[in-house]
């Protein structure tokens, strides 16, 4: 998975902090930078010594990671190069709750059929 982003030569210490600190919370990939462009990826193996090759379950969950991660830090890449916020802001923005989605269903919610409170 890569990014639509170009970082430019001068910038990238900031991202090298911020991919580091996402990287210690990743269980399965790792984030780096294309030396050659400067294009940030994500990047994920899987070692099938013995079998036969991957399952579709697992090429599925493979993707699945790929893009949640992506996804989940694209906005931290852009706050760290453009938006002036310091790496760790940004990673800390990434693993906070999901502010979009709780937005999303603020905005719907006297449209639900039914609505839970809770304490």
């Amino acid at each position: 998975c890569s990014f639509d982003i170009k970082v430019p030569p001068g910038r990238r210490d900031r991202l090298f902090e911020l991919l580091a600190l996402a990287n210690e919370k990743l269980w399965i990939g790792h984030f780096g930078l294309d030396s050659d462009d400067g294009v940030p990826v994500f990047r994920h193996a899987v070692l099938l010594r013995g079998a036969p090759g991957a399952s579709a379950e697992s090429l599925e969950d493979m993707v699945d990671i790929a893009l949640t991660e992506c996804e989940r830090f694209f906005p931290a890449f852009q706050f760290v190069l453009w938006g002036g916020k310091s790496p760790a802001d940004a990673r800390a923005w990434a693993l906070g709750p999901d502010e979009r989605n709780a937005q999303l269903i603020e905005a719907t919610a006297a449209r639900a059929d039914r609505v839970i409170e809770l304490p």
